[in-house]
C-alpha cells in the first residue's frame, strides 16, 4: 500500500483514482486547476481539499 503525505497541482486538469479503499492521502491536496476523483467505487477522502482550483467527482 502507498499513501501519499500531501499533494500540491499546480495547475492542468489533474485525476486521482484510489485503487484499494485502504490507498489514500494522508494529508490534504492543494488543487490550483481541476482535480477529478475518478473513482468507479463510492469511498470518502477525510482530509482537505484547498487552493484556487476546483474538484469533481
Amino acid at each position: 500500500m502507498t499513501r501519499a503525505k500531501s499533494i500540491i497541482l499546480t495547475g492542468g486538469t489533474n485525476f486521482i483514482t484510489f485503487g484499494t479503499a485502504s490507498a489514500g492521502v494522508l494529508g490534504g491536496i492543494s488543487v490550483a486547476g481541476t482535480l477529478t476523483f475518478n473513482q468507479s467505487t463510492d469511498t470518502t477522502f477525510g482530509e482537505v481539499v484547498s487552493g484556487s482550483g476546483r474538484s469533481t467527482k
